[in-house]
């Protein structure tokens, strides 16, 4: 080992640390924290874990048929080892080859994504603000697609801890499944932690509430979400409504689309949606006669657009929703724009008694589009 044992001081210099340790022990310790940023590569790194301090690192070479049997032979590895991977950037193609670059997950800094006013998580950031020894150099042949693999496993200034790993594709697909087959987050939870396993505890058995949420979103199992992109999946979501053999959408005004003569009071950076199935526009046209209700619900969302309700009591006394309003505003003109779209579809109507909030822009508006021949005798105001 290429240490300098000081008469003077007693203590143990790494030649590349450039500090002095009472131990050789101590000075391994401390050496992940001095040095590890001045190594241009991991390479480097562990060339210098073996030749200066003998610590052993294991790298193997591997042949693949495939990327795909790569790929499989990687996620096998991942669950025996309690590890993971992650594509460090996108492949470099040089003479014929794609090489990909995975990296312990461990390995980097912590980079705050937020404004750092929340916590991190309970077992702290996965990151070690330094290098991880372990790592998978592939090199795929564009050509005959046959995988040659530089392994080094060994994992150096970390254990591994199940809480910084991810769900197994699989088990993300079983999720999704159930999802999509209307099986309960908390069941499929249960499920989960109390399945067997012959390795005994895995990262699965750790599975959240927010572990399935997010398994939600990437696949979508709600079929909501049309784009990742919001502007485009709602637009997406109107397109196919307005496709279908009953058009819901009686009025849609997107974001930054420019007002047309109709919707003169809207501003170019207005939303608003008007939704009506054709249950609602019949049980609006029997019911709506002997009273409408309408509220809105505030701010439940990001965007902090409002949800504004129409709603009727049928036989049974029961609320029926027969419309919804989707917009960033509720005055009285977007009020009127909401309730001018529903007798476009529904035709007139004359009610007995007329129930909102104490804001009185929802009756006036009422008034100004229906026939308030009745109406007028029986307002009924709620205070929240």
């Amino acid at each position: 080992m290429n240490t300098v044992h000081s008469a003077e001081t007693g203590r143990n210099k790494c030649d590349i640390c450039e500090k002095r340790y009472l131990t050789n022990h101590t000075m391994v310790n401390v050496l992940r924290i001095s040095f590890i940023y001045r190594l241009s590569s991991i390479d480097a790194l562990n060339n210098h874990l073996q030749t200066v301090h003998n610590i052993d690192v294991v790298i193997t070479r591997h042949t693949f048929g495939s990327f795909h049997h790569f790929l499989e032979w990687k996620e096998e590895e991942e669950n025996l080892t309690d590890s993971w991977y992650v594509l460090h950037s996108a492949p470099n193609i040089r003479d014929g080859n794609e090489y990909y670059y995975y990296y312990c997950n461990r390995t980097g800094k912590y980079k705050s994504r937020g404004s750092g006013k929340r916590a991190l998580k309970s077992q702290g950031s996965s990151k070690l603000n330094m290098n991880c020894s372990a790592y998978i150099k592939a090199i795929k042949n564009v050509r005959s697609d046959c995988t040659t693999v530089v392994y080094s496993s060994t994992h150096y200034n970390h254990k591994n801890q199940l809480g910084h790993l991810h769900i197994n594709n699989t088990t993300k697909l079983v999720v999704a499944e159930k999802l999509e087959a209307g099986i309960s987050p908390n069941r499929i939870i249960q499920d989960i932690r109390g399945s067997k396993s012959a390795r005994g505890i895995t990262r699965d058995h750790l599975i959240s509430g927010k572990d399935v949420n997010n398994i939600r979103k990437i696949f979508n199992t709600d079929g909501i979400q049309r784009h990742s992109n919001d502007f485009v999946s709602v637009s997406t979501m109107v397109d196919e409504m307005q496709a279908s053999d009953y058009n819901a959408v009686l009025l849609f005004k997107q974001q930054s689309e420019n007002s047309s003569k109709k919707y003169t009071s809207l501003d170019t950076h207005d939303f608003l949606l008007v939704l009506q199935t054709e249950f609602q526009k019949e049980m609006f046209v029997k019911f709506g006669k002997n009273g409408i209700c309408v509220d809105a619900t505030y701010n439940v969302n990001s965007y902090s657009f409002h949800l504004i309700s129409v709603l009727v009591l049928d036989q049974y006394q029961e609320g029926i929703p027969v419309a919804w309003g989707i917009s960033n505003r509720e005055d009285e003109s977007v009020i009127k724009y909401i309730f001018e779209a529903i007798k476009s579809t529904c035709g007139d109507l004359s009610t007995e008694w007329f129930m909102s909030d104490m804001a009185l822009q929802y009756y006036n508006a009422w008034n100004d589009v229906f026939d308030s021949e009745r109406t007028n005798l029986h307002m009924v105001c709620l205070a929240h």
